[in-house]
């Protein structure tokens, strides 16, 4: 079995994400593709056209629905379903946000996936905010369904969700809307462990923590709040240093495949 995962990439926080992957690459014993969803490749391969501003304070807004959103990553995400069936993928495949640590081998979700085709396995949670806050990066907080269910998410590729989430949907339709899987009725799609989208400050811990959401406060841009969780915040330094040491003993080290290649390739 061949796992492809896409991280969400957003430059601010290179790091994370090649921890995040890291992470994943080394636990896992099934073989995997480990892409970064990066939206400057999918701009010049014409697969992602929106348009977007940046305020003065730095945050983002969507000049389609007028509305503000928080990673270069947000809507690109939903371009995963487009771009396994552009790889030829034949195996099951996810996306995650690069703000996770990995802490299990993802070989069991994998095959849970691969289990259900046509389905999308999604962490079923009902999050609710105060949208006057903001979230540890100075982003605006928003409310919607299924809120949290797209920052991780599993798939079989498929014509029928590459046809459902196709460019010209991901580049136009509302933002919520995508967020919210909108286009997909609530049978379509099966329950994944909530271990594996554990988020600190909300979630009681579970008695494994197979993959951590720094959702809330993370250890890279939000260190005074270390006392919330230390055991998360020192995992995730731990691991950043195992990624550190494998960085200097393989100068050639990269956690990510090449999305542009392989597109290419193909």
């Amino acid at each position: 079995m061949i796992a492809t995962i896409f991280v969400g990439y957003d430059a601010r926080e290179d790091d994370a994400a090649k921890v995040a992957a890291f992470s994943l690459r080394r636990r896992a014993t099934c073989h995997v593709k480990v892409y970064a969803l990066e939206h400057r490749l999918l701009r010049s391969l014409g697969l992602f056209t929106r348009p977007w501003r940046l305020d003065e304070k730095g945050q983002f807004w969507d000049e389609h629905d007028g509305r503000p959103f928080s990673t270069e990553f947000s809507h690109s995400r939903f371009l995963v379903f487009k771009l396994a069936q552009m790889l030829h993928t034949q195996g099951p495949c996810m996306f995650v946000d690069c703000d996770w640590l990995f802490q299990a081998d993802i070989e069991p979700l994998m095959a849970d996936t691969l289990a259900n085709p046509d389905k999308i396995g999604v962490v079923n949670r009902d999050r609710k905010v105060d949208e006057n806050s903001t979230k540890m990066d100075g982003m605006v907080q928003q409310n919607y369904h299924r809120k949290l269910w797209s920052a991780l998410f599993t798939f079989m590729p498929s014509p029928m969700l590459a046809g459902v989430f196709n460019p010209d949907a991901v580049n136009n339709a509302p933002g919520r809307e995508l967020h919210s899987f909108n286009a997909m009725p609530d049978d379509k799609f099966w329950d994944i462990d909530p271990a594996w989208h554990y988020i600190p400050s909300l979630d009681l811990p579970p008695e494994t923590v197979k993959g951590c959401h720094f959702s809330e406060f993370s250890p890279w841009l939000n260190p005074e709040k270390q006392s919330q969780n230390p055991a998360m915040f020192w995992a995730w330094e731990d691991e950043r240093a195992a990624y550190v040491s494998a960085l200097a003993r393989h100068n050639n080290l990269c956690v990510f495949d090449n999305l542009g290649v392989d597109l290419a390739g193909v």
